[in-house]
C-alpha cells in the first residue's frame, strides 16, 4: 500500500492515473519503497516498509484533515463486497448471492 500511495512513479500525471496525491518525490523514499515492492523475501519487504514509514515520519508529506465516510447500499442477499475507499467504489470480485 505504501508503494501505491508514496512512490514517485504513482504521482498523477496528465496521461496517467496515480495515487500519490501528495506528490512525494524523495529519492531515498523512492529507493526504499522500490526495494520493498520488489522484495521476494517477506522479511526483507517488511524491513523496507518499516524504513519507508520512518522516512515518511521525517518528511511529513501531508496531514490528513478529514475523514471520509462513504455509504453503499445493497440487497441483503449480496455478500462478500469489499470497498475501495481510495476510489470510493465497491469491489465485487469476491461477491456472492445468497440462495433464495
Amino acid at each position: 500500500m505504501l508503494y501505491l500511495l508514496c512512490h514517485s512513479s504513482q504521482i498523477p500525471r496528465q496521461n496517467s492515473f496515480g495515487q500519490d496525491t501528495v506528490r512525494i518525490s524523495d529519492p531515498a523514499l523512492h529507493d526504499i519503497l522500490k526495494r520493498g515492492w520488489e522484495a521476494s523475501d517477506r522479511a526483507a519487504g517488511f524491513a523496507a516498509y518499516r524504513k519507508a514509514q520512518a522516512r515518511l515520519v521525517e518528511l511529513v508529506p501531508g496531514i490528513s484533515l478529514h475523514e471520509s465516510h462513504h455509504f453503499f447500499a445493497h440487497h441483503r442477499g449480496l455478500g462478500g463486497i469489499a470497498y475501495d475507499s481510495t476510489h470510493r467504489t465497491p469491489l465485487f470480485v469476491s461477491a456472492w448471492l445468497a440462495p433464495t
